[in-house]
């Protein structure tokens, strides 16, 4: 078993221990740290389109050499699906106080992205991601603990109509975040992560640059509010900036804002999507991205 896959079963198995000693608090029931609303690598499930220039853009793929559609041309734009899986699943309430506690939790989910006007519907690539948070609250003040890991793969059919070859985009990551409530339930947070294994360094191009693959930092702001039917249908609005080493530092913004409808079991979001930056494709991860989009996202 490689590292990384190693690694993916540690977190898993961390749960077991966390929910055996809960004595009351397992399983949790809320959330201390919400996802935030606009980052593209939070774990949900996912279903939406994007108009994107990821093939036909200004900055064509550098990862690897440019790719040479045989079926069809790549546009300047075109349409993608995508789609994801997963979530945050709270497993044990370790302390709890009027205003907050600490949760661990359980994080994992699959994203994908299909070029829907392709005739062979090429799935571009898929990221994976796992991670262990542990959240605190404390009145408006909360954070995110979290190590993860995330790999990236390229499509089978990409690589088939292309001639595509995947590149090694793997990395584990201590990963932070504190946000505070500014006013109302409008939250700004910051942090970032530290990469204490990555696969990606080796990648020729990267190391021809002398670039490595150590750190990533992150700044936003979002807010979920429910002020119409009786408190179950509301909007959220985010915005949120990342920049990594891996990029040489460059911006990746992405916003969402978009109406929510919640009940006790699930909250369904439909948002509208804006990104720009260095694709949050892990096999694109240096080619510069822009697109809009919808989409529809459920939480539970």
């Amino acid at each position: 078993m490689s590292r990384r896959y190693a690694y993916v079963l540690a977190l898993s198995l961390l749960a077991i221990p966390c929910a055996a000693a809960g004595q009351g608090g397992f399983v949790a029931e809320h959330r201390l740290f919400p996802s935030p609303v606009a980052a593209p690598r939070e774990p949900t499930f996912e279903a939406g389109l994007v108009m994107t220039d990821l093939f036909g853009g200004s900055h064509p793929p550098v990862e690897r050499p440019p790719l040479i559609f045989r079926d069809s041309a790549a546009a300047a734009h075109e349409f993608q699906a995508i789609a994801a899986m997963g979530g945050t699943v709270p497993v044990w309430q370790a302390l709890s106080w009027s205003d907050g506690g600490v949760l661990v939790g359980i994080q994992a989910g699959i994203f994908g992205r299909f070029r829907i006007e392709s005739p062979a519907r090429d799935l571009v690539a898929a990221d994976w991601i796992v991670g262990l948070p542990i959240e605190v609250r404390k009145g408006r003040l909360s954070a995110r603990l979290r190590p993860l890991h995330w790999s990236a793969h390229l499509g089978d059919e990409l690589m088939q109509n292309s001639a595509a070859v995947r590149i090694p985009f793997s990395f584990e990551s201590l990963d932070a975040l504190v946000g505070y409530r500014a006013f109302g339930p409008v939250r700004v947070y910051g942090g970032g992560s530290v990469n204490f294994h990555s696969d990606t360094e080796t990648l020729p191009r990267l190391q021809r640059l002398g670039m490595k693959d150590r750190g990533r930092i992150q700044l936003g702001t979002d807010a979920e509010t429910y002020p119409w039917y009786e408190g179950r249908l509301g909007y959220v609005f985010g915005l949120d900036w990342q920049s990594a080493e891996r990029t040489d530092w460059a911006s990746q913004l992405s916003a969402a804002a978009g109406l929510s409808f919640h009940n006790q079991v699930y909250a369904a979001q439909l948002r509208a999507r804006f990104f720009s930056g260095p694709s949050p494709l892990g096999q694109f991860f240096r080619t510069h991205e822009t697109y809009w989009g919808v989409d529809l996202v459920i939480e539970m």
